[in-house]
């Protein structure tokens, strides 16, 4: 009898342990998962910010080039322009 109990004491605390044991790996991976969707979003906004960036340079380029061009109208430069639909295109003759 005394044997029976401790048996089956020792097979209740190892299925509490396997269930604790059950909850912790979930609760790991799920942290993991967490900590990778945040990771991403860094990278994503932190290519964003370079994205807009560069973007944002480019536009003080194409600005400062069509300005250039109302002083100088190289004709290379308003086929660069007019490739780039930052100028329009001359009306025909």
């Amino acid at each position: 009898m005394k044997n029976n109990f401790l048996t089956s004491l020792l097979l209740g605390l190892f299925f509490l342990s396997t269930l604790a044991n059950g909850g912790l790996i979930w609760r790991y991976n799920t942290s993991l998962h967490q900590l990778e969707r945040q990771s991403q979003d860094q990278e994503l906004q932190q290519r964003l910010a370079q994205i807009n960036n560069a973007r944002s340079i480019m536009q003080a380029i194409l600005k400062d080039t069509l300005e250039y061009s109302q002083t100088n109208r190289s004709p290379e430069m308003m086929r660069i322009l007019q490739g780039l639909n930052a100028k329009n295109k001359p009306a025909a003759k």
